[in-house]
C-alpha cells in the first residue's frame, strides 16, 4: 500500500510541476523561429492583367512543384492560342476578364462559343488550354494574378487529337540502304539512324540519350533509361533491340552524349538528308524513323514488347498506332 502512495505522490508532484512549467512557459511570439511567420496574414489584392501579359506569365513559367512544358510546347501552344484569339476578334491589349465573359450571339461562355462556331477548330483549341492547366492556373494564382474568371477555360471538355495509324511503306528499304553508308561518311547521322530506327528514340531523346544512359539488367535485357519522358516522371527505362543496341555500343567512345555535335545536325541536316536523299515525304522524317522501330518491334515480337520499347503509357496507343489488319491464316478443312 505504502510503494502505491508513493507512485501516487510523484503523479501528483510531476503534474505539478507541469502546470509551474506551462505558467512560466516563454511568449511564443517572441521565439526567434516565429519572426517570418505573420498571423492572420491578409495577402494583397489578385490583380487583373492583359491578355498579352497571360501569356509572357505562361512563356516564363518555372516551377518544381510540377512539370512545366518545354519551350517548344509552349510555343506552340502560344501560337494555337492566339489562332483561337484572333478568331474571337480579341486583342491581346484586352483585359483577361474579357476570356471568362459570354458571347452576345450565342450566349456561351468564350472557349464553348469558339467551339459551337468554328468545329473545325478544336485541336487548336485542345492545344490552347495549356496555358489553362490547373497546375498553370495555381501558378498564376501564385504569382498574384486574378484567375477566377479564367475557370471557363480550365472547366472546357474538348476531345483529344486521335493517334494517326501508321502504315508502312517500301521506302523504308532505301532509308535503311542510305543511312548504313553514313557508317563511313558521317557517323553522327548513322548514330540517329540506330537511335531512331534501332531503339525507337524520338529526336528530343536522341538529343539527350548518353552513354551511360544503356545498360544490361540482370536477366541480360538490352535497355535505355530515358530521363524527363513525354509520359511524365523523372525517368523510364526501355527495352532495346538487342541487335541495335549491341551496334550502337560498340562504337562508344570517351564523349557523354552519345551524338556529341551541334543541335542543329538533328533539328535541321539530319531531316534535309532523310528528305534529300532516302526520299522520305514525312514532315516529321525523323519521327518516321521510330515509327518504323515500333512497327518491326510489334511484328517481330508482340504488340506488349512495342509499347514497352517506345514507352507508350498503354498499350491501347501501341494498338491503335501501329497494329494494323491482323494475318488471318487459311482454315484447312477436313
Amino acid at each position: 500500500m505504502e510503494k502505491k502512495e508513493s507512485i501516487h505522490g510523484i503523479e501528483k508532484i510531476a503534474l505539478h510541476k507541469n502546470a509551474i512549467e506551462l505558467n512560466n512557459r516563454v511568449n511564443i511570439n517572441n521565439h526567434p523561429m516565429t519572426e517570418n511567420i505573420t498571423l492572420n496574414f491578409v495577402p494583397k489584392p489578385k490583380r487583373t492583367i492583359t491578355v498579352s501579359e497571360l501569356i509572357f506569365a505562361y512563356k516564363s513559367c518555372e516551377s518544381t512543384l510540377f512539370r512545366v512544358p518545354t519551350w517548344n510546347s509552349k510555343r506552340s501552344c502560344i501560337s494555337s492560342f492566339r489562332y483561337v484569339l484572333k478568331y474571337l476578334g480579341i486583342t491581346e491589349d484586352q483585359d483577361t476578364r474579357y476570356l471568362g465573359g459570354r458571347h452576345p450571339k450565342t450566349g456561351l461562355v468564350i472557349p464553348k462559343h469558339y467551339l459551337q462556331t468554328n468545329p473545325q477548330g478544336w485541336s487548336r483549341l485542345h492545344v490552347a488550354k495549356s496555358l489553362f492547366s490547373r497546375n498553370m492556373i495555381d501558378w498564376y494564382d501564385q504569382q498574384g494574378i486574378e484567375t477566377c474568371h479564367l475557370s471557363h477555360w480550365t472547366n472546357c471538355r474538348v476531345k483529344g487529337v486521335p493517334p494517326q495509324k501508321f502504315i508502312p511503306t517500301t521506302e523504308i528499304n532505301k532509308i535503311i540502304e542510305k543511312c548504313e553508308e553514313q557508317k563511313f561518311q558521317n557517323i553522327n547521322f548513322y548514330k540517329a539512324y540506330l537511335l531512331g530506327y534501332g531503339l525507337g528514340l524520338r529526336n528530343c531523346e536522341m538529343r539527350r540519350a548518353k552513354w551511360s544512359d544503356l545498360y544490361e539488367d540482370l536477366d541480360g535485357n538490352k535497355c535505355i533509361r530515358i530521363h524527363e519522358p513525354k509520359r511524365g516522371g523523372e525517368i523510364q527505362d526501355r527495352p532495346c533491340d538487342a541487335h541495335y543496341w549491341n551496334r550502337i555500343m560498340e562504337m562508344r567512345d570517351f564523349e557523354d552524349l552519345i551524338l556529341s555535335c551541334p543541335e542543329n545536325v538533328l533539328k535541321r541536316h539530319f531531316p534535309v538528308f532523310l528528305k534529300e536523299e532516302c526520299g522520305v515525304q514525312s514532315r516529321r522524317s525523323v519521327h518516321l524513323l521510330r515509327k518504323y522501330c515500333g512497327h518491326r518491334i510489334m511484328r517481330s515480337n508482340d504488340i506488349y514488347s512495342a509499347s514497352k520499347a517506345l514507352g507508350h503509357a498503354d498499350t491501347k496507343i501501341t494498338d491503335q498506332i501501329y497494329s494494323g489488319l491482323p494475318t488471318i491464316r487459311a482454315t484447312q478443312v477436313g
